[in-house]
């Protein structure tokens, strides 16, 4: 529980720090498991915390298993698109590749994360065409 209260109070501060310019590629990371060949995409302001802090919440609750964070978005050649989630109205996303378990701790959670409606293309880079794939 403790860990769903500092992921949402995380967002939220990020989300305040927010300018709505173009963001800056040091402001994403991926989370995966590779035995699932599963990953979590972020693109937010201080995303390698983020990433340090949710890879543990994923890897204990969803994965029950061992979690890497890299500092650039990537995910694994083939792997299907789980869902797109966005942070309230702030252009924070998750991509999650590979887990729809993974989207529904993200929606049950963590307060504030739900499905994106439409894609935000203004200053920043759509999961997709700018990730590159993983091994």
């Amino acid at each position: 529980m403790a860990l769903v209260i500092s992921l949402t109070a995380f967002a939220a501060t990020s989300a305040g720090s927010a300018t709505g310019g173009q963001r800056d590629l040091s402001d994403s990371c991926t989370i995966a498991e590779p035995a699932a060949r599963a990953t979590v995409e972020a693109r937010l302001p201080g995303a390698d915390a983020f990433c340090e802090l949710t890879s543990q919440g994923l890897a204990g609750e969803v994965f029950h298993a061992p979690t890497l964070v890299t500092p650039e978005l990537w995910h694994y050649q083939g792997a299907e698109l789980s869902c797109r989630l966005q942070y309230r109205r702030t252009l924070d996303w998750i991509t999650i590749h590979g887990s729809a378990p993974a989207c529904k701790w993200f929606t049950r959670r963590a307060s504030g994360w739900q499905a994106r409606k439409r894609p935000r293309t203004r200053g920043m880079i759509q999961p997709g065409e700018s990730s590159r794939t993983g091994p």
